[in-house]
């Protein structure tokens, strides 16, 4: 009996194994969706201070916890389900998303809650990356790792 022979490029990519292509969608989806927020928290900080040590101060409470908590996180990441890691970091990213919504919805978002909030989701997001790069070796044979 023969199996057929895949061609084409996507033939030799991590991208046919169908867990990694689900996962690198989401953290796609996941890096426009941050991408976004700061656009939007940008542009509210503008519109509530005109100041462009606030608005720097967006993008910092975005990236700052990167810097910050990497390394714990890491150390978290490798000591527990890497799955209820991510799980954990996008239930804090959308915790964060959520109240802000409901926040400018309603009319109150006020810079320091803006900051604080873009540094949850920072936050989660920084929960996220260490779960997120150690799982790919899970999800890809050990011969495509290089490639994924």
């Amino acid at each position: 009996m023969t199996t057929a022979v895949k061609t084409g490029w996507l033939a030799n990519s991590p991208l046919r194994h169908r867990l990694f292509l689900g996962v690198w969608i989401g953290s796609i989806c996941l890096g426009f969706g941050n991408q976004i927020q700061l656009v939007g928290a940008s542009w509210a900080m503008t519109e509530m201070t005109h100041s462009p040590r606030m608005v720097a101060l967006v993008t910092f409470a975005l990236n700052a916890p990167l810097l910050l908590f990497s390394m714990a996180f890491g150390a978290l990441s490798d000591l527990h389900d890497k799955r209820k890691v991510i799980l954990a970091a996008y239930a804090i990213m959308g915790s964060g998303a959520a109240a802000l919504a409901l926040l400018g919805y309603t009319g109150n978002l006020q810079p320091g809650l803006l900051l604080l909030l873009t540094f949850v989701m920072g936050t989660g997001f920084a929960l996220n990356m260490p779960s997120w790069q150690s799982s790919v070796r899970e999800l890809v044979p050990m011969e495509e790792l290089s490639s994924a």
